[in-house]
């Protein structure tokens, strides 16, 4: 009786060790599938998450990197950024718009400054070119009327002269030759 008690035992022991080992291997592996199932949804999400990290914040600063190369090439002909909602791309977009805009006008006041400047520089010449001649003309005009007169003077001096000391007459007429 003991031995088949103890037979019993054993049969029980092994049923409930069988079942119990199998009910361990299927919580194991619902477990293995409940870890899995979870890395592929933290994954999905991370990609999710990473794609939108992209959309909203690595494309506008690389958008906003390519335009700031453009102004550096002085092309401030390139549309403005999208300013979008309110946060610190869409500040730094705004912004960015604002300082493009101001440096083209002030770029562009500059080139009309430096044309008027040197229209103002062009006349300027022009002006003292024509006084230079102005003055030369003046010079002329002197010379003509000094020269009969200095020629009168000195033809009646060696008059004088011839008077008084021919030699020095002599010497003064062949001065005014020469």
């Amino acid at each position: 009786v003991m031995n088949k008690n103890v037979q019993e035992l054993f049969r029980v022991s092994m049923t409930y060790g069988v079942q119990t080992h199998q009910d361990i291997l299927r919580d194991t592996y619902l477990g293995q599938y409940t870890s899995i199932s979870l890395m592929v949804c933290v994954a999905a999400i991370a990609v999710v998450f990473l794609s939108f990290m992209i959309e909203q914040v690595l494309n506008p600063i690389q958008e906003l990197s390519r335009a700031v190369k453009k102004i550096e090439q002085e092309d401030f002909d390139i549309p403005d950024l999208p300013v979008g909602i309110d946060d610190e791309i869409g500040q730094l977009n705004y912004g960015f718009n604002q300082m493009k805009k101001r440096m083209s006008s002030v770029i562009h006041e500059l080139k009309e400054k430096q044309i008027l400047s040197e229209k103002v520089h062009e006349q300027e010449l022009r002006i003292m070119n024509h006084e230079k001649m102005l003055e030369k003309a003046r010079l002329s005009l002197l010379q003509s009327q000094i020269n009969p007169h200095f020629l009168y003077n000195t033809l009646e001096n060696i008059r004088y002269m011839c008077r008084l000391e021919p030699e020095t007459a002599e010497r003064m007429v062949f001065s005014l030759s020469k």
